[in-house]
């Protein structure tokens, strides 16, 4: 089965109705002349996810460190904004997330709640966008460039407010299917699966987090370093995106705006 996807990538995710949007601003791999032969961006959807303890953190950066591997967490920054009232766990959890990111030379990008991102409205999406900036940038000072819409499912016109925030919206056709059909394959065969996927230049591999993301990551890296390959950020793999200077202002220094409060779903 391993093979008969990897032949069909990257038309797979389109076949299945998988991650598709109609517009040809959203990155699905990298440009085969610019980017590196043997490189390949590893993304991990839903980190840190409900449950996730510090130190299933501390042993997925580990296994990343010890293959040489970098990744892009796309991340639910409403989830990563501890309140006074969350546990003192909890905020040791966050910090020591976002420590090991920059100590391990990876980055995140902004990822929403949902499922079917194409129907969420442009009021919610802007609310949505500005909140996660003002809590990347303001609270950890981290940059952020990419953002994965909900199942990778977007519409153009949210393209283009998303992109008003010097922000490039990334699918990818690496993706194992490990968070709904392939469900139930071992952890094993869904990390060797998305290696397999994977198996050509300027690719793009999926995963999410769940109970057995360390060893889906551990099986994904293994696969991969056999295919000659090696995992690295989407930065490493596009370069930096160029970014107006009044993009630049309205992602950093921009008041967010009062909107109506939505409930995650």
């Amino acid at each position: 089965m391993e093979h008969v996807c990897a032949a069909l990538s990257p038309l797979a995710p389109c076949l299945c109705g998988w991650m598709t949007c109609c517009d040809s601003r959203v990155l699905w791999h990298g440009d085969d002349d610019d980017t590196p032969d043997d490189a390949i961006a590893l993304t991990i959807d839903d980190v840190p996810r409900n449950g996730t303890k510090i130190a299933d953190v501390l042993q997925m950066m580990l296994l990343l460190r010890q293959r040489r591997a970098r990744a892009t967490f796309f991340v639910f920054f409403d989830q990563l904004n501890p309140m006074s009232s969350d546990s003192a766990e909890f905020n040791l959890l966050v910090n020591t997330f976002v420590s090991e990111v920059k100590s391990g030379g990876h980055e995140v990008g902004l990822h929403f709640p949902g499922r079917w991102g194409q129907q969420m409205s442009l009021t919610e999406l802007r609310w949505r966008t500005e909140q996660s900036l003002q809590i990347a940038h303001r609270r950890f000072n981290l940059p952020i460039r990419y953002v994965r819409m909900p199942g990778g499912f977007s519409t153009p016109a949210q393209v283009t407010l998303l992109e008003s925030y010097g922000l490039k919206v990334v699918n990818g056709t690496a993706y194992p299917g490990d968070a709904d059909v392939c469900q139930c394959l071992s952890a094993m065969v869904i990390g060797r699966c998305a290696a397999r996927l994977a198996d050509g230049d300027g690719r793009i591999a999926i995963l999410h987090d769940d109970k057995r993301l360390i060893a889906k990551l551990a099986s994904f890296l293994a696969q991969l370093q056999l295919q000659g390959k090696r995992a690295v950020t989407l930065s490493d793999l596009f370069g930096p995106p160029r970014m107006t200077p009044t993009q630049a202002v309205r992602a950093t220094d921009k008041p967010m705006e009062t909107h109506a409060f939505f409930l995650p779903f």
